[in-house]
């Protein structure tokens, strides 16, 4: 139960001395569910409960060590054993929306790519039903944005992308409360929160046969994969 202790104890094993090879550290860790005990895994800043599968310690730090710096977004604090981590990385796929990166160079908003081409954005509802906004390129070069917010209609055509985004966010902006400008913003702080039970109930909807791992997810992942779905299926 003691870090000091036990750090102290493996530290003397690992003294290098004329002859020694290995130190074989022989953890007794399921005795007890009344203390956080220390492992050998915790030395190194891993999880207590970690199962190294008999691997070497230096080997498996090495193996998480390149796993977290290719998947930065992927939380292995909770990790169980090293073979589960390529699951764990194909379950937080799942939920990885990531945005256009000419949506990221021109909007601070949730803009998803639509189906049938363009841009889609919708917007909750405030009074009346949720409305919607779409930006597509038509037939002569020229990009048209459309939308409806409170049941009020708009339409406009721009010769760039640049400017109609630009457009766009300026219309949804000065036709939402900020209540529901908060919710399209991609940098608003409710996105770290804990996902909600509603988002938990739209996503087993929207997606009955796929399982997310939500102590992995935040209210802005559950948000961004809702958004799409819903852009897409609109």
């Amino acid at each position: 139960m003691s870090a000091v202790r036990y750090t102290q104890k493996v530290g003397r094993g690992t003294r290098l001395f004329e002859g020694k090879v290995d130190l074989i550290v022989i953890d007794v860790v399921d005795g007890t569910v009344k203390h956080s005990l220390l492992t050998l895994p915790t030395l190194m800043g891993m999880s207590a409960k970690l199962d190294l599968q008999g691997r070497g310690l230096l080997e498996a730090v090495e193996e998480l060590e390149k796993l977290k710096e290719e998947h930065p977004s992927v939380d292995f604090d909770g990790l169980a054993s090293l073979d589960k981590a390529q699951w764990l990385i194909e379950q937080v796929d799942l939920f990885q929306v990531r945005f256009p990166a000419e949506v990221e160079s021109n909007s601070e908003l949730t803009w998803f790519r639509a189906v049938d081409g363009g841009y889609k954005m919708l917007v909750p509802k405030e009074d009346t039903k949720a409305g919607f906004v779409r930006i597509f390129e038509n037939a002569i070069g020229k990009w048209e944005l459309i939308g409806r917010i409170n049941d009020d209609e708009f339409h406009g055509t721009r010769p760039s992308l640049e400017e109609a985004f630009k457009v766009a966010d300026e219309q949804i902006r000065k036709r939402v409360t900020k209540m529901t400008l908060s919710m399209v913003l991609r940098s608003a702080t409710w996105h770290g929160k804990p996902v909600t039970k509603g988002q938990k109930k739209m996503l087993e909807r929207l997606f009955p046969h796929k399982q997310f791992l939500y102590d992995q997810m935040t209210s802005g992942d559950a948000s961004k994969v809702i958004s799409e779905r819903l852009a897409r299926k609109a």
